[in-house]
C-alpha cells in the first residue's frame, strides 16, 4: 500500500483534486485562495473563475452566493460544506 493509498483511506468524506469534475459537492479545502466575489450561481462562480488570473478551481457557497477562486485544491469536502459545489477550470474549458 502506498502513501497516497493511506492518505485517501483516512480521509474517505474527502475527494481529491485530481478526481474532480464540473459541480461536485463540497468546497475546496486547503487551496491557494487567488480571489474572491460574491455571485448568484455556481456557474456564476465558473465564469468569474474563467476571467481570472491564476483561477484553476472554486468553490461556490449557495447560502451566502460566496464564490472562492483558487489556483490549487488538493482536497473537496462535502462534509465542511453541504451546500457547496466546486469545479475545476481545466474540465471546463
Amino acid at each position: 500500500m502506498n502513501l497516497f493509498s493511506l492518505v485517501a483511506a483516512a480521509l474517505p468524506a474527502t475527494a481529491f483534486a485530481q478526481e474532480l469534475q464540473c459541480n461536485v459537492p463540497g468546497e475546496c479545502l486547503l487551496g491557494e485562495l487567488v480571489g474572491i466575489s460574491s455571485q448568484e450561481s455556481s456557474l456564476g462562480c465558473l465564469e468569474e473563475c474563467k476571467n481570472a488570473t491564476d483561477c484553476n478551481f472554486y468553490t461556490y457557497h449557495a447560502n451566502d452566493d460566496f464564490c472562492g477562486l483558487f489556483l490549487t485544491c488538493p482536497e473537496i469536502s462535502e462534509e465542511s460544506c453541504p451546500d457547496c459545489v466546486s469545479g475545476e477550470l481545466d474540465l471546463i474549458t
